[in-house]
């Protein structure tokens, strides 16, 4: 999942998403942090992502756009993107999880 929307945000963005992998790659080895001030940077690519039409329909992009604001600690729009994911969801243990992830965000 990571590595595909990784890619396609590499073709969307060249040179920048290039140096943000090189950025994580770097970070992966820090502290949590240290990794929790790229989540805004991340968050930025994935809404453009989503805004290009690129992958539109792709299941996994509000359900990946969802667990960064989660971490992000924005938890009502986290909530509305896990709605979405399910929207888009389709194997049962998917779909689990997402309602899982949307009923902690919605007791936050």
């Amino acid at each position: 999942m990571v590595e595909l929307l990784v890619e396609n945000v590499r073709i969307l963005k060249g040179s920048r998403a290039r140096a943000l992998d090189e950025d994580l790659a770097h970070r992966s080895g820090g502290d949590t942090k240290e990794m929790r001030s790229i989540l805004p940077i991340v968050l930025a690519l994935v809404d453009e992502l989503e805004a290009s039409g690129a992958l539109h329909g792709y299941r996994l992009l509000p359900a990946t756009r969802a667990d960064l604001l989660r971490r992000l600690g924005r938890r009502r729009e986290a909530a509305a993107a896990y709605r979405r994911a399910l929207d888009l969801a389709g194997a049962d243990a998917e779909r689990r999880y997402l309602e899982r992830r949307l009923a902690e965000a919605e007791r936050a």
